[in-house]
């Protein structure tokens, strides 16, 4: 897991998808500001922000952290997205599905409940 590039990933599919979640989370990326405000928010670097919006850098272990924390997602969701972990491997780390969950919600049993009813409605809860 290095932080090279992969060539047969799609160049723009990490970008495409940071800026989708930051969007759901209120910050237009294309109003001025917006991009330095995500990275004071969660505490990463405007400049690796910028690479990382514009393909230029895969995130490392340390930026997929903060990347992930800002999102309320596990790690392995950022790097899965960046094309440096498979969903296979992400299986291998023994992350349960209530895991993913507790990171989720953060052990709010409402929300828990919420987030279950709607992953059973969509048959992705057994």
């Amino acid at each position: 897991m290095s932080g090279s590039h992969h060539p047969q990933q799609q160049p723009a599919a990490f970008p495409d998808w940071l800026t989708g979640e930051m969007r759901l989370r209120g910050y237009d990326i294309d109003q001025r500001g917006e991009q330095a405000r995500f990275a004071r928010d969660s505490g990463l670097h405007p400049g690796i922000l910028s690479r990382l919006l514009k393909g230029g850098t895969d995130p490392d272990i340390r930026t997929a952290r903060i990347i992930a924390q800002a999102l309320n997602y596990p790690p392995t969701r950022v790097l899965i997205a960046a094309g440096l972990l498979s969903t296979e491997e992400e299986r291998s780390t023994g992350l349960t599905k209530h895991d993913h969950l507790k990171a989720l919600t953060d052990g709010d049993t409402a929300a828990d409940d919420a987030v279950i009813a709607v992953l059973r409605a969509t048959g992705h809860w057994p």
